[in-house]
């Protein structure tokens, strides 16, 4: 599960119960910022396969409660992994993209691609979150892939997940070759310039020679202090 703070949902277990019974997927990853682990319970450990905790800079992670979550975890036997992430790739381009560039994105997008972050919302499968209309924008033209009719969703669903053709939307992405840039606590007013990026180009042939080469943001050589 990716995508916002899942221990923050107040019946956590139960839905993560219910995606493990459903048989999704070969194995249910859990990916969570560590803030809230000294505050929630874990028998949700019991439907999770991973479990990866990621630590940014200037964000307390209770050391006492990650090493509760290793000793629960070793029990159900659940894969742990802590991650210091002191960098990040900007999502958002400095101005909008040409075709070419478009293309070269949506090909290494490792989001859409090689990691399959795609989103159900309303009725409808979408590529990766950046295409999601934000709440309220009723003027834009999502390129989303309808639920119903569900008798025909198996082909509808390959060919939209499949295809070779940049969307629309990804005029306006950077997806996963954003520049590198050092991870900073930003307001309102800041957030924007310092989430702003051109493309990484050396990454661009990294990606493409390895879909799953590292993106660069995790550091570890440095112990947690865990």
């Amino acid at each position: 599960m990716v995508g916002g703070e899942p221990l923050l949902h107040p019946q956590f277990t139960e839905l993560l119960q219910a995606i493990a019974a459903s048989g999704v997927g070969e194995k249910v990853r859990v990916i969570t910022n560590g803030t809230r682990l000294h505050h929630a319970g874990l028998t949700w450990l019991e439907y999770a396969d991973e479990v990866y905790v990621s630590v940014y800079p200037g964000v307390a992670v209770s050391a006492d409660a990650v090493s509760r979550l290793r000793a629960c975890a070793a029990e159900t036997g659940t894969q742990v992994a802590v991650n210091r992430f002191t960098h990040f790739r900007p999502v958002v381009p400095r101005k909008p993209l040409t075709e070419d560039q478009a293309a070269d994105v949506f090909e290494t997008c490792q989001v859409a691609h090689a990691w399959s972050c795609h989103t159900v919302q309303d009725g409808y499968v979408y590529l990766c979150p950046m295409t999601v209309p934000a709440p309220g924008d009723t003027h834009k033209v999502a390129s989303r892939c309808a639920i119903e009719p569900s008798d025909t969703l198996p082909d509808r669903l390959r060919d939209f997940l499949s295809s070779a053709s940049p969307l629309p939307e990804c005029r306006s992405c950077l997806g996963t070759v954003g520049q590198l840039t050092p991870h900073r606590q930003a307001n309102r007013k800041t957030w924007l310039p310092l989430s702003t990026s051109d493309i990484d180009l050396e990454h661009v042939e990294r990606i493409r020679a390895d879909p799953w080469a590292d993106n660069g943001c995790v550091d570890n050589t440095v112990p947690l202090g865990l």
